[in-house]
């Protein structure tokens, strides 16, 4: 008992003693200010709060103290909180979800009309928002600006000091990689051979092959006859029955083997049948073109081809082994990062880094105050906002106050007002730095 007595009396000296601190300050300011703040603690300690029932177009989560704003001259100014979430007798501090609350305004805000716009802002949670309220518009176009400029002036010099660098690495880097990928890819011949066999069946002989019969090989008669016909015809006419005929007989007598057939065929493609298909390799070349044109067009080609390799890209076990064979090649491959961490360490790449940091860094500068503002000045609203949502939890909610056109005659206050709800965006800044 004595124990709470003396606790009591310790807590009243301290009071007694902030209060005559206070008066003396205030005793000592000038008049001016003195008036000032002595009629705002009056007004404060002795006009009432209104107490307005506020309902809600749907339910929303809120909690006691959530502010209720006005903008004067662009200004937020602070009229109102939410008093009571739920039910008139509520006693609930945390955040609770309700349709109704009750909301006390301040003696010093203006006379609320059940007709007033009063809107509840919530504050997007993900970080998409952050994004959008740190990247307006107006702000990636200006660090486009600064990229731009910055690209322009420099691309040149820093090119021409990081090229030797990146060459040489992948010079070396190449026949590394071509000797890890081959190994890669032996040490999953089985498998590979496994997901063959299985699309050999499924895909080359019930689709491909068929594919081949019914819609390719008919394209290619028929683009390929007339050109064959000709060239066949110029090849016949140079031929010569008899002088092939007397050969064959005497290459199956009994004399001596000469092989008089087999000169005479080598003759006759090195001096007549070559020199004519040559004569009329731009007409081959065409055919070739007319006859994959014709088959790249074909509507049932594209379709069982698409499906084909859409099937194969789509297959697990292939998406497997190629995520294995590109991790096992570039990312956890120590050959290849010792290699790049070599050539990145070396005296040429360290000076291309340093020159690059030289002639960026007003650019790096400009994006860091366009984002964040300069730490002598004062910061940007935007990042201001997303300081205080993220890091101080401030912000989550508010309700914004507007007056409307048409209000009643009435001189009191509502006893109730309507709320919408909406989604914050980067439009609504009620953290807006006060003009000098």
């Amino acid at each position: 008992m004595q124990m709470k007595q003396f606790r009591t009396i310790i807590g009243a000296v301290i009071w007694l003693v902030l209060i005559v601190i206070a008066l003396i300050g205030i005793r000592n300011w000038n008049s001016e200010n003195r008036s000032v703040v002595t009629n705002d603690i009056a007004r404060f300690m002795t006009q009432k709060r209104t107490l307005v029932k506020l309902q809600f177009d749907s339910a929303q989560i809120m909690r006691r103290g959530d502010p209720i704003f006005m903008i004067e001259n662009d200004q937020p100014i602070r009229i109102g909180e939410i008093a009571r979430v739920g039910s008139i007798d509520s006693t609930e501090m945390d955040e609770a979800e309700a349709q109704v609350a009750y909301a006390y305004f301040y003696a010093r805000s203006p006379r609320i009309d059940a007709n007033d716009s009063l809107t509840f802002y919530t504050t997007p949670t993900d970080m998409g928002w952050v994004v959008k309220m740190m990247l307006s518009p107006e702000k990636r176009k200006k660090i486009g600006k600064l990229i731009t400029d910055a690209y322009i002036d420099h691309q040149t010099e820093i090119i021409a000091a990081f090229r030797p660098v990146i060459e040489n690495a992948l010079r070396e880097a190449m026949p590394l990689i071509e000797d890890e990928f081959r190994i890669a890819v032996e040490k999953r011949q089985d498998r590979f051979a496994k997901i063959g066999n299985r699309y050999r069946e499924e895909i080359v002989k019930k689709q491909l092959i068929p594919l081949v019969e019914n819609e390719i090989w008919p394209i290619v008669q028929t683009e390929a006859k007339p050109v064959v016909n000709k060239l066949g015809q110029k090849i016949w006419s140079k031929a010569s029955l008899l002088g092939f005929g007397w050969r064959v007989l005497y290459d199956a007598s009994p004399l001596p083997k000469k092989e008089l057939t087999k000169k005479e065929f080598n003759r006759f493609l090195k001096k007549d049948a070559i020199p004519i298909i040559q004569e009329n390799m731009d007409e081959l070349i065409d055919l070739q073109q007319d006859i994959l044109t014709k088959v790249a067009n074909n509507k049932r080609v594209r379709e069982v081809v698409g499906k084909s390799i859409f099937k194969i890209v789509e297959d697990p076990e292939v998406q497997k082994l190629v995520v294995e064979i590109i991790e096992e090649v570039f990312v956890r491959n120590p050959r290849l990062v010792g290699l790049f961490e070599k050539h990145w360490q070396s005296e040429q790449a360290l000076a291309a880094i340093n020159l690059a940091n030289d002639r960026l860094e007003p650019c790096i500068t400009g994006i860091g105050e366009e984002l964040f503002g300069n730490p002598e000045v004062e910061i940007t609203p935007e990042f201001s906002r997303v300081l205080r949502y993220k890091i101080l939890k401030k912000d989550k909610r508010w309700l914004e106050w507007r007056p409307a056109k048409i209000r009643s005659d009435s001189k009191q206050m509502t006893k109730e007002i309507k709320v919408t709800s909406a989604i914050a965006g980067t439009e609504n800044l009620f953290h807006v730095p006060r003009k000098k």
